[in-house]
């Protein structure tokens, strides 16, 4: 069971409306196609420390090889299989 919700814009989310979505499903994946150091994941993440947080995303250093955009996601991890496989085994 699970929720989704899309960020339209890159700025820190209303911690209190995301908490209004815990009860439901006690665990919070975040996907990102960025890197994790100031995001807004991070942000999140650090809010919601007393849930279980799983954050996505493209890590702390290194590039990403040249590629399609889902070529790219695939290897990252953040594509939709990649994102189910990470969310399942935590």
């Amino acid at each position: 069971h699970a929720q989704v919700l899309k960020f339209s814009r890159i700025e820190a989310p209303d911690i209190n409306m995301l908490c209004s979505f815990l009860p439901d499903t006690g665990k919070v994946v975040i996907a990102e196609e960025c890197v994790e150091t100031g995001s807004v994941g991070e942000y999140i993440a650090a809010h919601l420390k007393d849930h279980h947080v799983l954050l996505i995303n493209l890590g702390r250093e290194g590039f990403v090889k040249q590629g399609s955009v889902t070529q790219q996601k695939k290897r990252c991890g953040i594509d939709a299989a990649g994102i189910v496989k990470r969310a399942t085994m935590e």
